[in-house]
């Protein structure tokens, strides 16, 4: 049924990315055998690590032989409904933790409670701070609004400009825009039709659902202007 039963590394091996090369080993074989998604039991420790890789929670947690474990879900052909914080918060650290280079983010004023949640904040670190050229393009509505709130990730774009971009929509059609949308170069995506709100839809690796998306995102880009006053730190 596909259902995804017991992994392991040994501990001398681990913090060395074998848990997830097995893990998209298996993603790949439910893929060639045609399921349509890859169920699992984590126990909580490891919800992270299968978070980032793009399985989302389902219901609460529960015990197992004395030990929390929480339902996990990754649809492999079709698109997810996202329907609370949890479940957005683990989608918005899959994108991130699975761009190559390139990870787009259209948010009015930064999501505050998203952005800033400790697992986002991790994955935002690891990718901009990578060896390898990266590029975070953020387009917003209230740049002002930005600044005197002090989102966390204002301060990265302070200490990396050369990685992290930001650009303030101009254009009133763009002005008018109430979505949100966050997606990769990984054929991933999350988007909210109303954009304070966290429901909204997500897939992983559908390149073909996510392509539409960036190609909204770089004409809303190129009409927007650079928010060159965020650039300045606050001393």
């Amino acid at each position: 049924d596909g259902r995804i039963g017991r992994m392991a590394v040994l501990a001398a091996y681990r913090g060395h990315g074998i848990g997830e090369a097995l893990l998209e080993a298996l993603v790949q074989a439910g893929r060639q055998l045609g399921l349509a998604e890859l169920p699992l039991h984590a126990q909580l420790p490891a919800r992270d690590f299968y978070a980032r890789q793009g399985f989302l929670p389902e219901g609460p947690e529960c015990e197992e032989a004395g030990i929390g474990h929480q339902q996990m879900r990754r649809r492999l052909q079709a698109v997810a409904a996202i329907d609370s914080r949890t479940e957005a918060v683990a989608i918005t650290t899959a994108i991130i933790h699975r761009a190559r280079r390139r990870l787009w983010l259209h948010s009015r004023q930064l999501d505050p409670g998203l952005l800033d949640a400790p697992p986002v904040q991790a994955a935002l670190r690891r990718f901009v701070t990578a060896r390898h050229d990266k590029q975070l393009r953020v387009i917003v509505h209230d740049a002002a609004a930005i600044a005197s709130a002090g989102a966390p990730l204002l301060a990265l774009f302070q200490r990396l400009p050369s990685v992290i971009q930001f650009r303030e929509v101009a254009d009133p059609i763009d002005r008018a825009l109430a979505s949100a949308c966050l997606l990769n170069d990984a054929g991933d995506f999350y988007f909210r039709l109303i954009g304070h709100r966290l429901d909204g839809e997500s897939a992983i690796a559908l390149p073909a659902r996510s392509q539409p998306f960036e190609q909204q995102l770089q004409r809303v880009w190129d009409r927007s202007r650079e928010c060159s006053e965020l650039r300045a730190l606050g001393i």
